[in-house]
C-alpha cells in the first residue's frame, strides 16, 4: 500500500507520524502480505516496507505519488488508485488519522487495503450521468489511458488529460454501470437512462451489465470498453443498485426474487434511494440513502474508504 501526502520530507507531520506507525506495523506483519510504504516529495520511501511485487493500492494526494514510486503499470486491472485531496471525504481520515498508542493494534491499514481491493458495481442512473465528466489529472493520465501498441516502433498517442470520472472510479474498483439490460420472460430490455444511452453512442468507454433471469437460469455478465479495449469483470464483492432501477424490473415479487438471486452471487447487495427506505424493500436487504452514494461516488473524487466503512457497517434490518 502506497501513501503519498505531498509533503516536503519524511520528518514533516503527518508524514513523519505515518512513517513511525508504518515501520512498526510492517515489522509486525511477518505472516501478512500487507506492507505500507509512505512517501514524501523525495524519491525514496520514508517507511521500511519491502519492495512489493503484488497488488499496489495508492492513496495519492494531488496525483503525484505514482511518479515517486516509479509505478509504470495502469489502474485498469488488479492495482487500485484513490486520489486524495480536500475534495475527498477520505482526506481527513488519511491526513489526520488516529495512530496507535503503545501496543494497541493499528486497524487503519487493513481498512485501507479492504477499501482498495473491494470490487463494487454501481447501478444508479444519477451516478452514471456524471461518469463522463472530465477530471484534470495530467500527472496520472498515463496510468488510466492504456497505450495501444501496433508495432515495436509504433505507439499510438492519446490525450492523457482526458481522464474521466468513469476512469477514476474504475481505478478505485468502483465500477459505474452505464448500460443495464435485464433479459427475462416478461421483458427483454431495461434502459438504464435514456440520456446515458444517447451519450454513449459517441463515447469509447462504457460498462454494460446484463442480467439473465429465465426459469432456473440467473447469470450476471459485465463487459465494456476502455480506450477501445474490451474488458470483462468476473468478480464482484458488492452491488449498489438504485431503487428506481428496480422499479422497472417488475412487480414486488419479481424485484424480491431478483435481489435474492443477486445475494446468492454477490456477497454484499445494497439498495439506495433518495426518498428514504422503500416500503416494499424486503427487511433482509441492506439500504443506503442516495446522499451518501452521491458524496462518496458522484462527487469530484471517489471516497472509497468512506464508502467501504459505512457499507460494511450495515446490518440487515430484523424481519
Amino acid at each position: 500500500m502506497e501513501i503519498y501526502l505531498d509533503q516536503e520530507n519524511c520528518e514533516t507531520s503527518p508524514t513523519s507520524d505515518w512513517k513511525k506507525a508504518s515501520n512498526k506495523f510492517n515489522q509486525s506483519q511477518s505472516g501478512s502480505n500487507i506492507q505500507v510504504r509512505v512517501w514524501s516529495k523525495r524519491d525514496t520511501p520514508c517507511s521500511n516496507a519491502v519492495q512489493p511485487n503484488g497488488i499496489h493500492i495508492f492513496y495519492d494526494r494531488h496525483g503525484i505519488g505514482v511518479s515517486k514510486a516509479s509505478f509504470n503499470e495502469d489502474f485498469l486491472g488488479d492495482h487500485a488508485y484513490i486520489l486524495l485531496d480536500k475534495l475527498s471525504s477520505d482526506f481527513v481520515t488519511l491526513f489526520s488519522p488516529r495512530f496507535p498508542i503503545n501496543d494497541e493494534p493499528w486497524i487503519l491499514p487493513y481498512e485501507l487495503a479492504e477499501a482498495g481491493l473491494l470490487n463494487v458495481l454501481v447501478i444508479d442512473e444519477r451516478i452514471a450521468e456524471g461518469a463522463y465528466k472530465k477530471v484534470d489529472l495530467t500527472t496520472i493520465g498515463t496510468h488510466f489511458k492504456k497505450k495501444e501498441i501496433n508495432s515495436p516502433n509504433d505507439e499510438q498517442t492519446f490525450n492523457v488529460s482526458d481522464v474521466l470520472h468513469f476512469h477514476l472510479a474504475w481505478g478505485g474498483k468502483a465500477y459505474i454501470c452505464t448500460h443495464f439490460d435485464v433479459v427475462s420472460q416478461r421483458s427483454e430490455h431495461t434502459v438504464l437512462h435514456s440520456t446515458i444511452k444517447e451519450d454513449c453512442k459517441s463515447l469509447a468507454d462504457y460498462l454494460k451489465t446484463e442480467v439473465t433471469t429465465l426459469d432456473d437460469q440467473f447469470t450476471i455478465r459485465l463487459e465494456g470498453k476502455i480506450n477501445g479495449r474490451e474488458v470483462h469483470l468476473d468478480k464482484l464483492d458488492m452491488l449498489i443498485i438504485h431503487q428506481g432501477i428496480l422499479d422497472h424490473i417488475g412487480d414486488e415479487k419479481e424485484r424480491y426474487d431478483f435481489l435474492k438471486k443477486m445475494q446468492m452471487q454477490i456477497p454484499f447487495v445494497i439498495v439506495d434511494s433518495g426518498r428514504g427506505i422503500p416500503h416494499t424493500l424486503a427487511k433482509n436487504i441492506k439500504f443506503l440513502p442516495f446522499s451518501l452514494i452521491q458524496s462518496y461516488l458522484g462527487g469530484e473524487r471517489i471516497a472509497k474508504h468512506s464508502l467501504t466503512r459505512i457499507a460494511m457497517s450495515l446490518s440487515r434490518r430484523p424481519t
